[in-house]
């Protein structure tokens, strides 16, 4: 599910009493400043394509924080059933990178399963449609419910390349070393395009979806 699949409700529509809106605000001062954008009492395309309803509506809010953090909070729904509001078999939210938009492929971390608690599966370079029917995704078992937040950040212990494998130089074992330091890289085969070795190849596949961990 993509913030395309949300539409506004209108305040006409007299299976509501009120409409959508989205508002914005940003708080705080650099440079730890937080852009909160909030979308209210939306609803769905696919139900109101269908119906010509809407039923299913939603509160959520994205937060973009000044140092990298991103956070979707969500808020009271009325969404009942999954398949009344998404056409695509497994309804999520995550971060993609690397979008290919003549094939449709990218990488993607996005929440599946119980959506109080979901896990974050990585997929490298797979088309959307893929995804969708991958028995190693199952996509949400519900709208989350009001009060879940989504938290995307990052835990390095060092802010760049250091020769944290001491052997006299910086190179690849070093990045890796850093990168390590996300949780959601252990237990990962770092060898992306498959050519038998780690190479810096595999290293820019990494930071393409995470981003680097050097400060610019």
């Amino acid at each position: 599910m993509s913030i395309s699949d949300i539409l506004n409700v209108a305040a006409t529509d007299t299976s509501i009493t009120e409409g959508s809106t989205h508002r914005y605000v940003t708080v705080g001062t650099a440079p730890n400043r937080i852009f909160k954008l909030e979308f209210n009492n939306v609803g769905f395309d696919y139900e109101m394509a269908l119906t010509g309803l809407a039923t299913s509506r939603a509160n959520f809010q994205i937060w973009l924080y000044e140092v990298g953090t991103i956070e979707y909070h969500y808020g009271p729904n009325t969404v009942t059933d999954l398949e009344v509001i998404d056409y695509w078999p497994k309804p999520s939210s995550g971060i993609s990178s690397y979008w290919d938009f003549e094939d449709f492929m990218a990488y993607f971390m996005w929440s599946s399963g119980d959506t109080d608690d979901p896990e974050y599966p990585l997929f490298f370079n797979v088309e959307f449609d893929s995804l969708n029917i991958s028995p190693a995704f199952d996509g949400w078992d519900a709208w989350p419910m009001d009060g879940i937040v989504y938290k995307y950040t990052y835990h390095f212990e060092n802010t760049c390349v250091e020769d944290i494998v001491p052997d006299g130089t910086i190179s690849v074992a070093d990045i890796l070393a850093i990168l390590v330091q996300f949780g959601c890289f252990f237990g990962c085969d770092f060898d992306l395009n498959a050519d038998g070795a780690v190479t810096v190849t595999d290293v820019l596949m990494v930071l393409a979806v995470f981003g680097s961990p050097c400060p610019t």
